[in-house]
């Protein structure tokens, strides 16, 4: 696993020298790194691999393989994990009250900061925890390439109006939707390939469980497949073989 630096930090440290609130941004970045390592322990847990952790200005983000292809159940938990820690915080911060490290006006400041950024990440935007909880529902209900099509269309609505309401008021805010909304033009530009590399896994991971009798030319991630094939029905992994022959096919 590596460990890398953001190079953001360049920029951000003549700021912190100079800034009032440089105490603030720090419990900012150790709640949203703890955020971060409450995502990456479970998925650990689940035997998922951390191939990088970036450490950035506000916090940490974890790369973690495979996301976003294997077990329906499983990466929900690795989502909800991180929002979870933002529960216990106002305890921490009251225990630090307890001890007079910080006045309770600044606990209430963090209380305030802490519900901010909770509502923020469970916003229904791709990347975001929001996002991928709701990447999970559209999983269930549609085949693999609509569901994320409508994963990162749901985004882009919830996005526009997320910086409709709020971009006026603040410049950070601005910069946030920007981001967001390169990020998710670049799921849905490698779409196709997103699309290929769940097959791949899908292919050296056979699904176990609940079968799902199909015609759409697509996998239920959920579910192990039996599909529709000309005028016969074909099990899931003889339909990845062709799919995946066919693909190297086209590429050479």
């Amino acid at each position: 696993m590596q460990i890398k630096i953001s190079k953001l930090w360049i920029l951000f440290f003549p700021l912190l020298l100079h800034i009032e609130w440089y105490k603030t941004l720090i419990f900012i970045f150790f709640m949203l790194s703890i955020h971060e390592l409450a995502h990456i322990q479970v998925a650990r847990f689940f035997h998922y691999d951390i191939t990088s952790i970036t450490i950035y200005p506000f916090g940490l983000c974890a790369n973690i393989l495979n996301m976003g292809y294997g077990d329906l159940w499983k990466e929900f938990m690795i989502a909800i994990a991180g929002p979870c820690m933002h529960l216990w915080y106002p305890l921490l911060f009251h225990v630090l009250v307890h001890f007079s490290c910080i006045s309770n006006a600044y606990c209430i400041y963090l209380e305030t900061i802490n519900t901010s950024i909770l509502k923020f990440n469970l916003l229904c935007i791709y990347p975001l925890d929001g996002g991928r909880l709701l990447q999970s529902i559209m999983h269930r209900i549609f085949p693999y390439k609509s569901a994320q099509k409508m994963t990162y269309a749901s985004s882009w609505i919830v996005l526009f109006l997320f910086a409709f309401k709020f971009s006026i008021t603040t410049y950070s805010v601005v910069i946030v939707c920007c981001f967001l909304g390169m990020q998710l033009y670049m799921y849905w530009k490698n779409l196709e390939l997103d699309h290929y590399q769940f097959y791949q896994y899908r292919f050296s991971h056979p699904k176990k469980g609940k079968m799902k009798l199909h015609k759409h030319q697509d996998l239920y991630r959920g579910y192990y497949n039996i599909l529709a094939y000309g005028k016969q029905w074909i099990m899931e992994e003889d339909w990845l073989c062709i799919k995946l022959r066919r693909r190297k096919g086209e590429n050479r």
